[in-house]
């Protein structure tokens, strides 16, 4: 996770040095969050097929050969802006499957230590905010000593790491004692059977379709910062630290929620968290200077942390183990889907009419995602514990 969050401020740096074009950024923003949906789609029944463990550790090593492959390119032969595109979309529909098979073991591991999921889906939460924490300014540092496509061979080098971990840390044998699915059946009924139960899930199909919405609008923060920065901060290195106090904003909500989370309703953090975001987001704009930006960006952080470590609950609480791997990915790639049109989207918006613009419709779509949670009646469900479903 160090690693990829070292990328995400290296690849759009590394596209607005060469090009020098916002809506470019944009497009490979996009094509690199493309595959999250793919790969989170048809990857999930590969997880219930394969095996969490192995999908992970096979995933990772993917990964860190496509991400391998731009500075080798760049250094060497050369490297064209379509081949970055593949690589990035490569790098994505690869790591795909891996993020789910880990968030698939999960549950299995906090049961297996007798410990709630409720702590452990924080620590996992807080372990990925705490790299957004470390990751960009280390990054936005490197860049100005090294580039930014030397960057990407520590990224790549993370994988390796990762895979490693996996396969020492986990034990093998409580990964092959969860339900396999039978080789025999077709591969995309193994999807039907996710997406139904999805589909008859009311709660998990508005939780999905409220995140796509949501995501619509993050896409615009993926390209909103790296212009930000370069505009009003003329530098990676202010990208890395605004990034950073993102990440140390959501990773102290969520050492709190690991703390007072099976205490509090789901539903009201989680439209809260929503919202307050927005708010975050939309002070932004009116926010110039680095220390500002920093200060903003850390209460949205604040508001950020708590909502991943929510839904994951949920979701566990709510899906048989042997469908985990189908529905988790089903269920991100729903969420991820308006993630890429965000991205295109937001580049396209800033070069039209503007930064400011941008960041205030971004904004505007977190309040009234967490609106939505707090006034329909569906999502009271989210209150349902594990016993009350079983």
């Amino acid at each position: 996770m160090v690693g990829t969050m070292m990328a995400l401020v290296a690849i759009p740096w590394f596209v607005l040095q060469t090009t020098g074009s916002a809506a470019r950024t944009g497009v490979v923003t996009a094509v690199a969050s493309l595959p999250l949906i793919l790969g989170g789609a048809l990857g999930g029944a590969l997880v219930d097929r394969v095996g969490s463990r192995r999908m992970s550790i096979f995933a990772d090593l993917a990964s860190g050969t496509a991400v391998m492959l731009i500075p080798l390119l760049f250094h060497t032969v050369g490297l064209a802006f379509w081949h970055l595109l593949v690589l990035v979309f490569l790098r994505g529909l690869l790591d795909a499957p891996g993020n789910t098979a880990r968030a698939a073991l999960l549950p299995d591991l906090a049961d297996h230590a007798g410990v709630p999921r409720e702590p452990v889906n924080a620590a996992s939460q807080g372990i990925q905010r705490g790299a957004a924490l470390l990751g960009p300014p280390i990054a936005g540092v490197l860049i100005g000593f090294i580039g930014p496509s030397h960057v990407l061979w520590l990224d790549a080098g993370s994988f390796a790491v990762s895979a490693l971990f996996v396969a020492i840390m986990v034990p093998a044998a409580l990964a092959a004692a969860r339900p396999h699915v039978p080789q025999a059946r077709r591969y995309f009924q193994d999807l039907r059977d996710g997406l139904r139960f999805i589909r008859r899930d009311g709660l998990m199909l508005a939780i999905a379709l409220n995140n796509a919405a949501s995501n619509f609008f993050d896409g615009f923060l993926s390209i909103t910062l790296p212009v930000y920065a370069k505009e009003h901060l003329g530098s990676a290195v202010g990208l890395g630290l605004m990034s950073a106090g993102l990440g140390a904003g959501a990773l102290v909500s969520i050492v709190l929620f690991g703390r007072f989370g099976p205490q509090l309703s789901r539903r009201l953090l989680f439209g809260v968290c929503l919202a307050g975001v927005g708010v975050g987001f939309g002070l932004l704009a009116f926010t110039p200077g680095l220390i500002g930006a920093i200060t903003v960006l850390a209460l949205a952080g604040l508001a950020a942390g708590p909502i991943n470590p929510v839904l994951m609950t949920v979701y566990q609480d709510r899906t048989p183990p042997d469908l985990r791997g189908r529905v988790f990915g089903l269920a991100a790639a729903i969420a991820l889907s308006a993630m890429p049109i965000g991205r295109l989207a937001g580049g396209y918006l800033i070069e039209g009419v503007g930064l400011q613009p941008a960041i205030a419709a971004s904004a505007a779509g977190y309040l009234v995602a967490g609106l939505v949670v707090l006034l329909v009646p569906a999502y009271a469900a989210m209150d349902r514990r594990r016993s009350s479903l079983s």
